[in-house]
């Protein structure tokens, strides 16, 4: 259940995924049109992790990932395994990469920059209905 004040908005943006490598950046607009939004570019699974810190500790409550399914995972790992967050935030999937196996089960439709929009706005606004997918998170160990 999301709380009912706005939410906290931090953006993952990979310019190394798929989508992302074509130096067209059609989220641009849609970022500057908030003002509130952190945004952070991320190469790396270290970069994800360092930047999930900083999230929680402006207390981020929803982490929108502009990557591939190896940025979302790599954002998955940090929060699970480095319990950075108390509850876990939210996360918004943009179907940014290559092949977005992820995003395609539970990430956001239609075009990024839209669908980008969408979630800012019923970030300002929980209470609006949006359509919220929640999945368990496996764990593996070797």
């Amino acid at each position: 259940m999301p709380p009912p004040r706005p939410l906290r908005v931090g953006l993952l943006d990979n310019p190394l995924s798929g989508r992302n490598r074509d130096g067209v950046d059609p989220l641009r607009r849609a970022r500057s049109e908030e003002p509130g939004l952190r945004q952070r570019l991320v190469r790396t699974p270290a970069d994800v992790a360092a930047t999930l810190a900083d999230f929680a500790a402006d207390g981020v409550d929803l982490v929108v990932v502009n990557g591939g399914d190896g940025t979302v995972q790599a954002a998955l790992t940090a929060v699970h395994r480095d319990r950075l967050f108390e509850p876990p935030p939210l996360l918004a999937l943009l179907p940014s990469g290559t092949t977005n196996m992820i995003a395609g089960d539970v990430g956001l439709r239609g075009g990024r920059a839209a669908a980008l929009r969408r979630v800012l706005a019923w970030a300002r606004d929980p209470a609006r209905p949006f359509a919220l997918v929640e999945r368990a998170v496996l764990r593996t160990q070797a």
